[in-house]
């Protein structure tokens, strides 16, 4: 299945790659990209995976890793990336 960003979830994944990238450097910064990726691939392949976060506006929330939760819906056949949420940030600026 296709995915489809929103320009709020694109900010936030630039936002987390350059934190990574200046605080904990370009091996970590890799690790977690190749890892998104295959994350990524798993959720167009199985667009379903992620666990129902709001049934009233068919949003779904897969955890990518212990730090990172996206929040997408699935319309048209396209996965629709609401969110990419950092998991120690306030719960109130989820999707």
């Amino acid at each position: 299945m296709k995915i489809r960003w929103t320009k709020r979830a694109l900010s936030t994944i630039e936002q987390v790659l350059e934190y990574l990238e200046l605080d904990w450097g370009t091996v970590t910064s890799e690790k977690f990209v190749r890892s998104f990726q295959r994350n990524l691939k798993t959720l167009s392949q199985t667009p379903r995976i992620g666990k129902t976060y709001d049934k009233k506006r068919g949003v779904r929330a897969f955890v990518i890793s212990k730090h990172i939760t996206i929040y997408y819906r699935i319309k048209n056949e396209v996965i629709i990336i609401l969110q990419v949420f950092v998991n120690k940030q306030n719960p109130s600026k989820r999707v």
